[in-house]
């Protein structure tokens, strides 16, 4: 995974608001799990694409790539998960540190909001097909 220079970063910001582009990926929002929901930590942990370009900015993450060559934008809990895609950490382990990180209720079905933050995430083509 490479960095966006300045004149890359700036050139793709333009594509964003000239295509309005822009997407959100909220740990809210809910889909279908493409595939996520009965994995846990002892199955398989996640990876993103070697391929897609990644710019923190403002407090949100900019992820450049996926077929469709769009522009997503993850708040800061979508971060964290991206984040934790590194192929060291399984979906539980996940959970585990996003409710830390953010001090989540544990009334809240974290996990659940991980798995479908991977399956939008897996959706869009940005991390590597589960074994």
């Amino acid at each position: 995974m490479r960095s966006l220079g300045v004149m890359e970063l700036v050139g793709l910001v333009s594509t964003v608001f000239a295509n309005v582009a822009r997407k959100r990926f909220p740990v809210e929002t809910r889909i279908g799990h493409i595939g996520w929901e009965g994995f846990t930590v002892n199955d398989v942990k996640p990876t993103r694409r070697d391929d897609v370009l990644v710019k923190d900015i403002g407090g949100e993450k900019l992820v450049h790539g996926g077929p469709d060559d769009a522009i997503h934008v993850l708040n800061p809990a979508a971060a964290l998960i991206w984040d934790c895609c590194d192929g060291n950490h399984g979906v539980d382990e996940i959970a585990q540190l996003l409710r830390d990180h953010f001090s989540v209720p544990a009334e809240r079905d974290v996990l659940g909001d991980v798995r479908s933050t991977l399956a939008l995430l897996t959706s869009k083509g940005l991390l590597k097909p589960s074994a």
